[in-house]
């Protein structure tokens, strides 16, 4: 769809809604002109469905909002708009950066940091260096006194699902093999509850050993231990061949495991037990 028509066509239904969700049609041919501005018409047009990412695994938050235009994604995108213009001018670029790089990340960044600057806080500003080299969250004033705060969704942890952060560590750990076309094993031995700040430093760490394509790797970052490894491609219904590096120590049972798997059109639908009716063979890849 080009640029434009995905806009008019946004418009259109979030005109539509407006009454129902009360909120101002005014709003919405200012959230588009933002957007237009922040992040141009080129990546917001841009298609996300390109060969080899999964589903909507590989499709961003914000040209999906824009493309649905369903009353909870105008929301959003009306929501993020008002976010967006209490943002200094300074930090702009690096904050529509951020957005079009880790969504999902400085979304609750900007929220928490739109609502300190409304409670009265000063200062506010967005990842502020931290110990050992890290970023923090949201640095703040409150009362002169400096403040610096993670945030995050919060989940529930469910009986034998793990804690809410060991699922968000598995949910980084598959987003940094989007759109990747080699096979990875990775393993994560934890030794204590994990904690926002060891999980985004254990991400880090995988990430710098994903960067190009190595021979197994062992990482050890303050008792937690990492294996990454390649691996070999397996058939639709295949258990998947965990590797490890030497050191690591596999035994027992995993209290959490996460795949992603890959196959042609003929074989998805073999999968669902559905034929491809009025399709002919396909040559093209899609992985799932």
């Amino acid at each position: 769809m080009a640029p434009v028509e995905l806009f008019q066509r946004f418009q259109v239904r979030a005109h539509a809604y407006a009454h129902r969700l009360r909120y101002s049609p005014e709003l919405v041919n200012e959230a588009v002109g933002i957007f237009r501005a922040s992040f141009g018409d080129e990546w917001l047009g841009a298609p996300d469905d390109a060969p080899g990412i999964p589903f909507s695994l590989g499709r961003h938050p914000l040209r999906m909002s824009l493309r649905t235009a369903g009353d909870s994604q105008i929301m959003d995108v009306l929501e993020l708009c008002q976010y967006l213009k209490s943002v200094p001018g300074a930090t702009a670029p690096v904050i529509i950066a951020n957005l079009k790089s880790s969504y999902g990340d400085t979304v609750p960044q900007l929220a928490f940091a739109y609502r300190l600057v409304a409670a009265g806080a000063t200062g506010v500003h967005l990842e502020p260096p931290a110990a050992g080299g890290r970023l923090g969250d949201i640095g703040f004033q409150w009362a002169e006194t400096p403040f610096m705060a993670e945030c995050y969704a919060p989940t529930v942890a469910k009986r034998g699902e793990g804690t809410a952060e060991e699922l968000r560590l598995a949910h980084d750990i598959m987003r940094l093999f989007e759109g990747r076309t080699d096979a990875m094993s990775v393993a994560v031995r934890l030794a204590r509850p994990l904690v926002s700040a060891h999980r985004k430093a254990v991400v880090r760490a995988i990430y710098a050993a994903i960067k190009e394509p190595v021979a197994t790797q062992f990482i050890e970052l303050d008792g937690t231990t990492v294996s990454v490894a390649p691996t070999r491609w397996v058939g639709p219904g295949v258990y998947s061949r965990l590797v490890t590096h030497g050191r690591f120590n596999a035994e027992g049972e995993p209290d959490m495991f996460s795949r992603v798997a890959y196959g042609d059109r003929e074989q998805l639908f073999s999968i669902l037990r559905v034929p491809p009716a009025g399709v002919g063979p396909s040559r093209d890849k899609n992985r799932a």
